[in-house]
């Protein structure tokens, strides 16, 4: 966690600092123009995700309640406000290449797959990307009402891998079985979006 926290700031550092010029501000939405609420949402979403694990900030397994998935939604809101036409999955990879994460396809759902994955990268790193899919898919359902299919079938995949016995065993023994009632609940309801 400490090595993400630690990544996360470089980056922002690396990417806010220009050689002690001042930014120049930009017109996009940020995360002060975008609050996660059901009342701000798109009716679609108000209408189908309809339980508080959805829309909490501090719920791990909610779309947007993780640290990775949090910061993933507000980053993609202030993509989304320039790059309207452009695949939910550009900016995926862009993030993902951003973090500096070891990449692998994110369309394995296979348990032995994952148990490969695991032994090849920090379960930390696995779970982050799964978790900024999810975010990105639910994000751009609960801002315009609709999922493309590309990141919807990465969304559903990376909700199938994070409920592999080896993904949900990262968590600790009391919280597992709500991580699976509310990621098979996402499941369902990505098929519905």
């Amino acid at each position: 966690m400490k090595r993400l926290i630690y990544s996360l700031a470089l980056t922002t550092l690396l990417f806010n600092c220009t050689n002690g010029q001042q930014a120049k501000p930009t017109k996009t939405k940020t995360m002060d123009d975008f609050e996660l609420s059901p009342d701000k949402a798109h009716p679609n979403a108000k209408k189908l995700l309809t339980e508080d694990f959805y829309w909490s900030p501090i719920e791990e397994t909610g779309p947007f309640g993780s640290d990775d998935g949090s910061d993933c939604f507000y980053g993609f809101v202030e993509w989304r406000a320039e790059n309207k036409n452009e695949s939910p999955v550009t900016y995926l990879k862009a993030l993902i290449d951003e973090w500096g994460y070891p990449t692998f396809d994110l369309n394995a759902t296979d348990s032995q797959k994952v148990k490969q994955l695991l032994s090849t990268m920090d379960s930390r790193m696995l779970i982050g990307q799964d978790n900024a899919v999810v975010a990105i898919g639910f994000g751009q359902f609960v801002l315009e009402g609709k999922i493309d299919n590309d990141i919807r079938d990465l969304t559903k995949k990376a909700i199938k891998r994070e409920l592999t016995t080896d993904l949900l065993n990262q968590f600790q023994a009391e919280y597992r079985e709500t991580r699976k009632v509310q990621l098979e609940k996402m499941l369902t309801v990505v098929d519905k979006m």
